[in-house]
C-alpha cells in the first residue's frame, strides 16, 4: 500500500480527495496547516483557522484516516501576511494566494512532509501535472470554471514533482454531489476569497496598519481625501465617499505622496501595453510560442498576446485586446492553450 500525504482543509474538494485516495488503496495521512491565530486577525467562533482544523479532523475521523496538524504560524506571518501588509502600504495590490502556494503550501508545508517520509502530497486543487520529456508541467483542470493554475505561476520544478491532484479530471458539480451523498460536508457552500480575511480586507488593514489619509486628485487638482491608499484598488468606484457629478474610478496610487488619482472615464483604465517583473516561466523562449495568452486577474479570462519584449528586469507585454484596471502587484499569468507557461508581477 503506497503512503501519501493529503493537505486536508475539511472543505468539499479535499474531503472528496481523501475519500478517493482511500478507495484507491492508498495509505492516506491527512495534514492540516495552522496558519494564524484567529483572534489576531478578527475571526470569531469557528470561522477561522480553528474552524478549518475542526472540520478537517471530523472528515478524517469519518473516513478512518490518521490526522495531523502542522503549525506554520511563524512562517505564514513572515512570508505571506507581513508581505501582504507591506505591499498594500507601498501602494500595490498584492496576491497573497500566489505567495502562499509558493512559500507555504508547496514550500515549507511540503518540506515538512518530505522530512516525514512522504514523496507525494495530494490536494483538492483543480489543476493537473503532466510529465513531458522528463519535465513536469502544469495544465488547467478539466473544469475550467474552477481552475486554480493562476495561483501556481511562482512554483519551481522541484515543487511540481511533489504534486498530485486527484480532482484534475473531475467536474465540480460531481464533486459536490459526492461530498453531500457521503456526508463529508454539511452543505455545498464553499469558502471564498483569502483564507486569513473573514469579511472585508479593508477591516483587516484597519486593524493591523491603521488609517493614513491623503489627497484624492482629478486632473491634478485635489477634490477630496482618502482614508489610506491601502484601502483602494485600481478601477475601484464604490467607497471613495467624494461627492461628484459623475462616477469616479481609481486610476493610480502614489505611496510617496500618499495620494490617489481618479478619472471619470472608465476607458482610461484600459491598457494594451503593460510591464511585468519578478517573472518565473516553465517554458524556455515562451515569448515565441504561438497562441500565447495572458490573464491579469483570477476572475477575468486570458486575452491574446501580440508581443512580449524582454527588458533589463522584466518584460513589456502587448495584448490584442485592452486589459482593464492593471493593478501593480497583481499577477500576469501566461498560457498556451491549457498549459501554464509562467507569469510575473504587474509593475
Amino acid at each position: 500500500m503506497k503512503k501519501i500525504a493529503l493537505a486536508l482543509s475539511g472543505g468539499i474538494d479535499s474531503s472528496v480527495c481523501a475519500y478517493f485516495l482511500r478507495e484507491q488503496g492508498y495509505d492516506v495521512h491527512c495534514f492540516t496547516m495552522r496558519l494564524f491565530d484567529d483572534q489576531e486577525l478578527g475571526f470569531t467562533g469557528d470561522s477561522g483557522c480553528t474552524g478549518t482544523i475542526k472540520k478537517a479532523k471530523a472528515v478524517a475521523e469519518k473516513l478512518g484516516l490518521p490526522f495531523h496538524i502542522i503549525d506554520l504560524r511563524p512562517e505564514f506571518k513572515e512570508k505571506v501576511l507581513s508581505v501582504f501588509l507591506k505591499k498594500y502600504q507601498l501602494g500595490f495590490t498584492p496576491n497573497p494566494c500566489v505567495d502562499c502556494n509558493f512559500q507555504i503550501k508547496w514550500g515549507v508545508f511540503v518540506q515538512k512532509l518530505l522530512e516525514k517520509g512522504f514523496s507525494k502530497v495530494a490536494s483538492g486543487h483543480y489543476a493537473q501535472v503532466v510529465i513531458k520529456d522528463g519535465k513536469h508541467y502544469i495544465y488547467k483542470a478539466k473544469d475550467d470554471s474552477k481552475d486554480q493554475t493562476y495561483f501556481f505561476w511562482r512554483l519551481l520544478p522541484n515543487q511540481l514533482e511533489k504534486m498530485f491532484f486527484p480532482l484534475a479530471q473531475m467536474e465540480k458539480a460531481k464533486i459536490k454531489a459526492i461530498a453531500l451523498e457521503l456526508g463529508l460536508v454539511e452543505s455545498s457552500k464553499e469558502s471564498q476569497g483569502v483564507c486569513f480575511i473573514e469579511n472585508d480586507y479593508k477591516e483587516l488593514l484597519c486593524r493591523l496598519i491603521g488609517n493614513y489619509p491623503g489627497a484624492v486628485r482629478l486632473h491634478g487638482k485635489k477634490i477630496g481625501e482618502h482614508r489610506g491608499i491601502a484601502y483602494y484598488t485600481i478601477g475601484q468606484r464604490r467607497g471613495l465617499e467624494i461627492p461628484y457629478a459623475t462616477p469616479l474610478y481609481v486610476k493610480s496610487k502614489d505611496a510617496k505622496s500618499n495620494s490617489i488619482t481618479v478619472v471619470e472615464d472608465r476607458k482610461q483604465l484600459e491598457s494594451s501595453v503593460f510591464y511585468i517583473k519578478n517573472v518565473n516561466f516553465f517554458v524556455e523562449n515562451f515569448e515565441k510560442l504561438k497562441g500565447l495568452s495572458v490573464q491579469t486577474c483570477y476572475h477575468t479570462a486570458p486575452v491574446p498576446v501580440t508581443s512580449v519584449t524582454a527588458l533589463s528586469k522584466g518584460y513589456l507585454v502587448e495584448t490584442q485586446i485592452p486589459v482593464n484596471s492593471i493593478a501593480p502587484g497583481q499577477s500576469a499569468v501566461f498560457y498556451n492553450d491549457d498549459l501554464l507557461v509562467g507569469g510575473g508581477e504587474l509593475g
